[in-house]
């Protein structure tokens, strides 16, 4: 009676290891699929975007939480701040529509050389575009990170914006890195500093104040100078900027954004500087 028990437990034993060798296997399996899935999708907007030698194309995607746009002239995300063009007046009640976010690719001779980016609206009737339908936002954020590292100058710069109001998770390392890259055109570079001073967490500081004191670039510097103005955790390296930067121009913009601070730690370097009474 106690071997047939035995026995029993030992088939039970052995039926539970190949149920959860077998689930393993599953879920392995799964995540493989779902990778090759998410590559090919990738794959397949980068080619249906690079077919198009001449003309616009469209497409769609989720936007994040917070951010709306009138479908036309502005955006407005999460912080409450607003970009776009305003014609200084305030004569009509908008609505501010939150998403998805739209995007027109102009190609030109095989490159990029222009994006546009909208918030909610409507698509107007236009047979000269190809449209691209709605894609999901990890893979425009894959698309947009990769015009921003490798596109020309204008649609690499205009690329930033829309990677950063995407519902998903933004690649800031590889945007610092863009920031970093100093065979990048100046201008990709600022506009990288800028967005990632906006959203970017956890070390950007300390990368961003690195580029600040030691990049090559004046303008890149003084970018990052402001940049580090518009982080809670960026006084810091200002101070530091501002107490030890040989550089005139640099040294200048760090204390200018300091005054603009109205942080303590601002108000006792000014009076120190100035000396005490």
């Amino acid at each position: 009676m106690q071997r047939a028990l035995n026995r029993m437990s030992a088939n039970r034993t052995s039926t539970n290891r190949t149920s959860t060798l077998a689930t393993s296997a599953l879920f392995v399996l799964t995540a493989q699929l779902l990778l090759v899935s998410a590559a090919s999708a990738q794959q397949a907007i980068s080619e249906r975007i690079a077919s198009v030698r001449d003309g616009a194309l469209r497409l769609s995607f989720p936007s994040r939480e917070g951010v709306c746009g009138n479908g036309s002239s502005w955006i407005r995300t999460r912080d409450g701040s607003t970009t776009g063009s305003w014609n200084g007046r305030n004569d009509v009640e908008v609505q501010c529509e939150p998403g998805p976010v739209r995007l027109v690719i102009e190609r030109q001779g095989g490159r990029t050389t222009e994006l546009r980016t909208y918030v909610g609206g409507q698509w107007r009737a236009a047979s000269n575009a190809t449209d691209l339908g709605e894609v999901a936002a990890s893979n425009a954020i894959e698309y947009l990170m990769r015009e921003a590292e490798r596109g020309d100058a204008q649609s690499a710069k205009q690329s930033l914006m829309p990677l950063t109001i995407a519902d998903g998770e933004v690649p800031w390392p590889r945007v610092l890195g863009v920031a970093r890259d100093q065979s990048r055109p100046q201008s990709v570079r600022t506009q990288a500093l800028f967005w990632a001073a906006q959203a970017a967490g956890g070390k950007a500081a300390d990368e961003i104040g690195a580029i600040a004191r030691n990049d090559p670039d004046l303008e890149v510097r003084k970018q990052a100078v402001f940049a580090l103005s518009r982080r809670d955790d960026g006084v810091e390296h200002l101070l530091r900027i501002a107490r030890s930067s040989t550089d005139r121009e640099v040294k200048k913009a760090a204390y200018f954004w300091l005054g603009q601070s109205k942080d303590p730690r601002a108000t006792e370097l000014f009076a120190e500087v100035l000396g005490r009474p």
